[in-house]
């Protein structure tokens, strides 16, 4: 958005109109959201209000829709898409009614000449010599269902906001004695060694029992069993019914005659399993639904999940240990559980309580699931003595980090290391690496230089030691050359840097107008009705 607020007049009038070309192509969200449904009585509930200003839900699918249709490519899966289309319209229309609400109290006003000449300039309006031809114009507007006055309207818009936004920067420039030495900045580059301090291969003296003991009581969340389940359960999945359905030679040619009219109970073998797999999954869905059907019945008339596992051939599965990470632990002699459907019956596990009435529910890939919590374990600390070797291993961790933290301190405090790191690299624990040379670029050896420490290095001196915290331990680094260019920086980088930081200004000068905008009108969203779009 900020980009289109410093584009020429041109650049917003084609964006508009691409916008509105995108309506012949929609078909993505309108008709996908029944209101009616969701808010009842067909009302279109109001989902943003910003000053005066209210949106209502029809608005805002609808710039969806002509989002979606200019950026994605036609028959595209949108489900992934939806909520990042949503955030970034709601976004367009905060910016766009802040804008006109301040043009409107402004008094800002663009002229039909200035229209004029707008619409006169854009490229699907102009023939062959570059001349604006009314025909084209006419018949566009007739192709995207809009109207002359509709389409000048919102040209006016559009200009008025850009003319809001260019009275302000359009005096923002970087300043020439920035320019060159903020690009001297940029480019330098550091050349550095390193010192690894690996805290595992510190050593570390065993501890006594009473630090033992002192740790394990001041930890207790190392050694907490967490909280774990036993079930049973069956499941109703169209994968499994549809593997039952079973079909002979002779139904599938009286099924094919009935469909097709051949007249005759010769089929080719491509045509027996096209027919075959539209029999099976007919009756399967139809047999699908019909256990579902019996199943809820024999539950709310008492049944058990043995009796109905075994009514209706469905596995009994069985399982113990469940824990909220999805880990468990099969009981003996229980039917598998399909590792689709272990997140559904998790999180039904921890949403049940032993001996509740148990009912059929249906997952996110339309199976059902009908599940008995036998058995609850809370969350227990495990016994000191079953987690001896643990609370050693811990410990002996705790101490090697502090005593790498220890040494790592004392090795940028040491005066020799003014010197070089060399010299300290004879310690196992510690890795000597050279001759690294790193730019500001946050991508240049992320594996060795963590973000901090990279920031460290370059605002120290030559020769200065500093340290940052990786997974392993700590690194310390000591810078033992600064690259900078001597000469004076070619036009054209001075140019594109001056560019791209007066590109900067402005954004941040929209930004602080929007910020007071924002905070002098006021918003506010309505977010059950924008979560239901």
């Amino acid at each position: 958005m900020l980009q289109s607020l410093r584009n020429s007049s041109q650049s917003w009038v084609m964006r508009i109109f691409l916008c509105l070309l995108a309506i012949g192509f929609i078909g993505f969200f309108g008709s996908g959201v029944d209101f009616a449904q969701i808010w009842g009585g067909g009302r279109n509930p109001v989902v943003i209000t910003i000053g005066s200003r209210k949106i209502t839900a029809s608005e805002l699918v609808g710039r969806m829709q002509k989002l979606a249709a200019t950026k994605l490519p036609p028959g595209t899966d949108l489900t992934p898409y939806k909520n990042l289309i949503k955030e970034q319209v709601k976004q367009q229309i905060i910016t766009e009614t802040l804008l006109d609400l301040e043009v409107e109290r402004l008094g800002l006003i663009v002229g039909d000449a200035q229209v004029r000449r707008a619409i006169q300039s854009m490229d699907p309006f102009l023939d062959e010599d570059g001349y604006f031809d009314k025909q084209r114009f006419a018949g566009v507007l007739y192709s995207m269902q809009t109207s002359e006055k509709e389409f000048i309207e919102i040209i006016r818009r559009e200009l008025q906001r850009k003319q809001l936004v260019q009275a302000l920067i359009s005096g923002v420039l970087a300043p020439n004695n920035m320019v060159a030495p903020f690009l001297a900045w940029m480019q330098e580059k550091r050349t550095v060694e390193l010192l690894e301090v690996i805290a595992s291969e510190v050593a570390a003296p065993l501890p006594t029992p009473e630090q033992i003991e002192t740790f394990y009581k001041d930890n207790p969340k190392l050694f907490t069993a967490p909280e774990h389940r036993t079930i049973s359960l069956i499941a109703l999945t169209p994968e499994a019914v549809l593997a039952q359905v079973q079909l002979s030679e002779e139904e599938i040619a009286e099924e094919f005659e009935t469909r097709h009219k051949a007249g005759s109970r010769l089929l080719t073998e491509a045509q027996s399993d096209k027919v075959l797999q539209e029999i099976k999954q007919e009756r399967a869905e139809k047999l699908f639904h019909e256990l579902s059907i019996q199943i809820e019945d024999d539950l709310g008339s008492g049944s058990s999940l043995e009796e109905i596992s075994q009514s209706h051939g469905l596995p009994l599965v069985r399982l113990t240990k469940v824990q909220a990470n999805r880990t468990f632990q099969p009981a003996p002699n229980s039917a598998p559980l399909s590792q689709t459907l272990i997140k559904d019956v998790v999180a039904q596990a921890f949403e049940t309580g032993i001996n509740e009435d148990i009912d059929l529910v249906e997952t996110d890939m339309g199976a059902f699931l009908a599940l008995r919590v036998e058995k609850i374990t809370p969350a227990t600390i495990k016994p000191l003595a079953e987690v001896r070797n643990e609370v050693i291993k811990y410990w002996q961790q705790n101490q090697q980090m502090q005593a790498a933290t220890k040494k790592a301190q004392s090795i940028v405090d040491a005066p020799q290391a003014l010197q070089g790191l060399n010299s300290f690299a004879q310690d196992k624990a510690l890795r000597h690496k050279a001759g690294i040379t790193l730019t500001r670029s946050p991508d240049d050896h992320t594996d060795l230089i963590p973000p901090k420490l990279r920031h460290d290095i370059f605002a120290s001196a030559l020769n200065t030691p500093v340290m940052g915290t990786t997974a392993n331990g700590f690194v310390i680094a000591r810078v033992t050359n600064i690259q900078r260019d001597k000469g004076p920086a070619s036009t054209q980088d001075l140019d594109k840097l001056s560019k791209r930081l007066q590109i900067q200004l402005q954004d941040d000068v929209i930004n602080e107008l929007l910020d007071a905008l924002y905070r002098q009108y006021g918003y506010e969203e309505n977010k059950k009705a924008l979560e239901a779009i």
